[in-house]
């Protein structure tokens, strides 16, 4: 049944007021948690959502899955690990997204010992390659977004203390990205 123009719920005190059952499930639960980072969509009627995936807040596993409205079915795809989380309580992880333009192209932020990395990534051959890093810190660079005009990547940069957000000192940080 399709659920386009259709009202799934309203958001109302107290919950979201979404009904799961009438809600298309696309991505199944499996024994570790998940985290949705950001939704593509592209001509062939498919949506590409890209999620973490994860036990604790040491690491997560970065991964995208592919699902085709005309198959019913959903392929995962490994991307790289994202190492620990920089708000340990509610498991943050640095996040991804999608290129505007393109799904198949990813930016991603991850840690890897004392720094951090906002990096491109794309999908050929069946398998996400990286590309290159676009900015490496000591700070925190996490939540890249991409703008919808004029080519450009935006993510949160700054430092936030582990166990809380209410030490922080953060700003929108913004490059033109090359395709």
């Amino acid at each position: 049944s399709s659920t386009k123009g259709k009202v799934l719920g309203k958001a109302e005190a107290g919950g979201m007021g979404v009904d799961n059952k009438t809600v298309p499930k696309i991505l199944e639960r499996n024994q570790r948690r998940r985290r949705i980072l950001d939704v593509g969509k592209t001509e062939k009627e498919q949506a590409w959502i890209s999620f973490a995936e994860f036990d604790d807040e040491t690491n997560a596993e970065y991964k995208v899955g592919v699902y085709s409205k005309k198959t019913k079915n959903m392929n995962l795809y490994d991307v790289t690990m994202s190492g620990e989380a920089f708000y340990a309580r509610s498991r943050y992880f640095g996040g991804m997204c999608f290129d505007t333009e393109n799904p198949r192209t990813l930016y991603l932020s991850r840690k890897e010992g004392d720094f951090w990395y906002i990096e491109k990534w794309h999908y050929e051959k069946k398998q996400y390659v990286f590309k290159r890093v676009i900015k490496k810190s000591r700070k925190n660079l996490i939540r890249p977004f991409a703008a919808e005009y004029g080519g450009k990547l935006q993510w949160i940069e700054g430092t936030y203390a582990r166990d809380s957000f209410k030490t922080f000192e953060t700003m929108i940080a913004t490059k033109k990205i090359k395709k």
